[in-house]
């Protein structure tokens, strides 16, 4: 990452339109990943999906708005300093983070085959903090025993 130290106003507005020029990929990024996902997923306009995100400069970018108006998704922001309101993504990524400290991939394939691994770890099997137990046997137990009373209950 080149660092450029500026004293002009020209220097300083080209450093700006390469920030600029990155946010815009980093926005069409998100947008593309969103796409697919949305796709392999067979989400339709009919179904509630609905976007939260924090409030980055990718999730702000015009870029970014203008490319979900295609999308059967809505957009909602948290409030600006209310991590915990998105608290399940930061969880999430938390225990990601942890795990893939120890981890080396050859190439994006490897990597990206390790993160839906992880994902089905982290969605069914991951002993969770507050259940004691893993989200699918959480699920197994709440259908068997009665629903919304087991997990009250617990």
């Amino acid at each position: 990452f080149p660092v450029t130290i500026a004293n002009n106003k020209h220097n300083n507005h080209n450093n700006n339109n390469e920030q600029q020029q990155q946010q815009h990929k980093q926005a069409q990024d998100v947008l593309d990943t969103l796409s697919i996902a949305i796709e392999k997923n067979l989400i339709g306009r009919d179904d509630p999906l609905i976007l939260r995100s924090d409030n980055g400069s990718q999730m702000r970018a015009h870029v970014f708005a203008q490319g979900l108006k295609n999308l059967p998704a809505e957009h909602e922001f948290i409030p600006v300093r209310t991590p915990n309101k998105n608290a399940h993504i930061e969880s999430f990524f938390s225990v990601y983070d942890l795990h893939l400290q120890h981890q080396y991939f050859w190439d994006l394939t490897d990597a990206y085959k390790w993160t839906i691994d992880f994902m089905d770890f982290y969605n069914n099997r991951r002993i969770h903090g507050s259940l004691k137990m893993s989200p699918d046997k959480f699920t197994m137990r709440t259908e068997l025993y009665g629903g919304q009373d087991y997990a009250q209950a617990i």
